[in-house]
């Protein structure tokens, strides 16, 4: 729990910002303090047992502090334990590029135990519906998720248990569902592709005899919706399969095409009216 935020970009990666706590009871732990919680600093870790929780998903995770472990251990008289670190999290994110740019993605976290199974260390979320609900709050509100190029839908946690090397390990997933804005794709690649497709049918209307107009119009046209297909691609990856917006680019490309060739049937048709 704890997450502070979290950064979507469209390089199919996400960024998590968060507190990871850990509650755990390790009874030679216990201790006849005159406090009932003795605190402790990062450097302790070494000298205790902790579970090796770690993020199955992750491309990189950093440290604050300048890079070092900033974590604070609390040790109450029967042993239980409070473990709390802050962490930076890359994560992967695959994305369904398909429908770009009106697609609906899910990108998660997946928490499990590295050498632990099930028999060792089970894992459980502390309370899911309370960060389920905090979430939502704080998400909608634009107060956790930084979405450069999203909107963000909902989130959800669960609990599972796979196997690895015929052991069961236990699965904390945290879902985090969002969907892409299209109002810059709108402005940058569909109004002006429409808009294109319309004047190159103004050629139609233009007098068969002033082939010079029609011409110039016509390569304009063309020239203008290479630009805007330029612009829309510039920033996507090449492995990558055919999206929504590639195919709205091609049929604009095939009617300003369309209204071109139309210039050839007209000189065409004038070389044998003069015939």
């Amino acid at each position: 729990e704890g997450i502070d935020w979290i950064l979507c970009s469209s390089l199919k990666e996400l960024t998590t910002d968060f507190y990871m706590r850990l509650w755990w009871r390790d009874l030679r732990l216990r201790h006849n303090s005159y406090n009932n919680m003795v605190t402790l600093s990062s450097d302790a870790i070494q000298y205790i047992w902790i579970p090796d929780t770690y993020v199955k998903n992750e491309i990189k995770t950093e440290f604050h502090n300048g890079g070092l472990r900033a974590a604070k251990i609390e040790i109450k008289r029967d042993g239980s334990v409070h473990l709390s670190e802050r962490l930076r999290v890359i994560s992967k994110c695959p994305m369904g590029m398909k429908l770009f740019p009106f697609d609906e993605q899910a990108c998660f976290l997946i928490l499990e135990s590295f050498s632990f199974s099930e028999e060792h260390v089970v894992l459980h979320w502390k309370n899911a519906t309370e960060m389920t609900e905090r979430l939502a709050g704080r998400g909608s509100s634009n107060e956790v998720f930084k979405l450069n190029d999203f909107t963000y839908n909902k989130s959800t946690v669960e609990r599972s248990v796979v196997t690895r090397s015929k052991q069961n390990y236990t699965n904390l997933k945290i879902t985090i569902e969002i969907s892409r804005k299209v109002g810059v794709y709108v402005i940058e690649v569909y109004l002006p592709s429409a808009l294109i497709v319309i004047v190159s049918w103004v050629t139609f209307w233009v007098n068969r005899q002033s082939t010079p107009a029609r011409a110039s119009i016509g390569i304009t046209t063309v020239l203008a919706m290479v630009t805007v297909t330029s612009g829309a691609v510039a920033n996507m990856s090449r492995n990558r399969e055919v999206t929504a917006i590639d195919i709205y680019i091609g049929g604009s490309l095939f009617f300003v095409f369309g209204a071109c060739s139309n210039l050839r049937w007209s000189a065409t048709q004038l070389n044998r009216e003069h015939q």
